[in-house]
């Protein structure tokens, strides 16, 4: 008796499993057709008429994408080849890379604007976090699970872990600036 409760049981949570995945994948084709439609429009209106004003140009590119840029440079990221990649590149190149206004061109912000720091930075920022992970992980390996008893010996691993993560992120980030910045292409006047 209690094996056949538990095999209603695991086909009563295999039901609900299915059904909880088809309602995710049928709201993200909802979503996708509605982002669709919504984008469609957008471009029309930006294409149709040139005098938009650039508040309900730049709300439109929010609705897309999350991020506020100019009408410039929301202009620039829409040329591109393959726009949505431009986006999403120009989203984590945030923290490398800035848009200037007056020649409407990215270039690199602050140190970053150096061959010599953009060589060499994605090898640093990878090293800190092989330094902060092994650091981070050093109790585990020394004291064991038994480390958890300890709220100070976690508080420490778990910050390390965080800047581990953190660094890792940057690298990231960086190496999709670098690309960013070599596809970006400009309309030439």
């Amino acid at each position: 008796m209690e094996e056949a409760i538990k095999i209603v049981g695991i086909i009563a949570s295999l039901i609900a499993i299915y059904k909880i995945a088809v309602e995710l994948m049928l709201a993200r084709s909802t979503r996708r057709r509605d982002e669709y439609s919504f984008t469609k429009q957008f471009i029309s209106d930006i294409s149709d008429s040139s005098d938009q004003h650039p508040y309900i140009l730049e709300k439109g590119f929010l609705a897309l994408t999350g991020k506020i840029y100019s009408v410039d440079e929301l202009r620039i990221l829409l040329r591109q080849k393959s726009p949505s990649v431009a986006i999403s590149q120009r989203s984590s190149a945030t923290g490398f890379v800035v848009f200037d206004e007056a020649s409407r061109q990215y270039s690199w912000k602050g140190k970053y604007g150096r061959p010599f720091i953009r060589k060499h930075a994605g090898k640093w920022f990878f090293a800190c976090y092989m330094v902060t992970a092994i650091l981070a992980l050093l109790p585990v390996y020394l004291i064991g699970l038994e480390l958890l008893a300890s709220i100070p010996t976690v508080a420490y691993s778990v910050s390390l872990l965080v800047v581990a993560i953190s660094c890792l992120s940057q690298q990231s980030d960086l190496e999709t600036a670098i690309s960013f910045m070599s596809s970006i292409e400009y309309e030439h006047a």
